[in-house]
């Protein structure tokens, strides 16, 4: 198969690829960069600038799945113009790729967006499952929101949308953990909040494992990427 990746320099984006490329996929990548377009070996790069829906398409021809992993971190201060470079990385990057579907057909019959669990609202007691039906009132549950609008806009170009919901995603490499562990370590660890609320995580190697699972038996739907 012949897979388009965004967010290829990520946490998951990277494992992901060397993964794929293992069991002789083709490969492109977006990438914001024009100096990363030869970062990968054996993977083609890809140019794209979602700020202004553009993308160089002319070698996407023979695409059949999309996986969009791309998002500035959420683990930064959120000002005003972080928050817009948060939901902005994620939705105008759907935009972009949903704007140069044609380019991709008749090949494009998947596409595997990365959500995330601030979809959900906060609560103490209530377990909540791929069917809730309202988003959380806050910035997350907005980006997620707008982001999962723009995911559905492909079920109308006949393609399978496959929406992956992550929990905090642990591994020693890189995300959450390492500065976590790292605060630990000098002894100025602390709880999230108060301390008593829930926090779903998954470990990096169930995220590539439940990616791999979704794109073999052809998942579509909301599915909770959690342990």
């Amino acid at each position: 198969m012949h897979i388009l990746l965004t967010g290829a320099t990520g946490l998951i984006g990277n494992l992901l690829l060397k993964r794929l490329l293992v069991e002789g996929h083709q490969l492109s990548y977006c990438t914001t960069s024009k100096s990363k377009l030869a970062l990968f070996p054996n993977c083609k790069g890809v140019y794209w600038n979602p700020e202004k829906l553009e993308l160089e398409y002319q070698s996407l021809s023979s695409v059949d799945i999309i996986i969009h992993l791309a998002g500035a971190t959420i683990m930064q201060p959120w000002t005003s113009n972080n928050k817009q470079q948060i939901r902005n990385s994620r939705v105008k990057g759907l935009q972009t790729l949903k704007k140069y579907q044609k380019y991709f057909a008749p090949n494009l019959s998947q596409i595997v967006v990365a959500s995330a669990i601030g979809a959900y609202p906060d609560d103490g007691k209530l377990q909540f499952e791929e069917s809730f039906p309202t988003y959380a009132p806050n910035f997350l549950g907005e980006v997620t929101q707008a982001l999962e609008k723009e995911a559905q806009a492909f079920e109308k170009l006949d393609v399978l949308v496959t929406t992956l919901r992550f929990g905090l995603v642990l591994s020693k490499k890189g995300g959450a953990f390492v500065p976590i562990e790292k605060s630990v370590r000098l002894g100025l660890g602390a709880s999230f909040g108060s301390g008593n609320q829930w926090q779903s995580w998954i470990h990096i190697e169930d995220v590539i494992g439940i990616i791999h699972f979704v794109l073999k038996h052809r998942k579509a739907g909301v599915y909770n990427t959690v342990a």
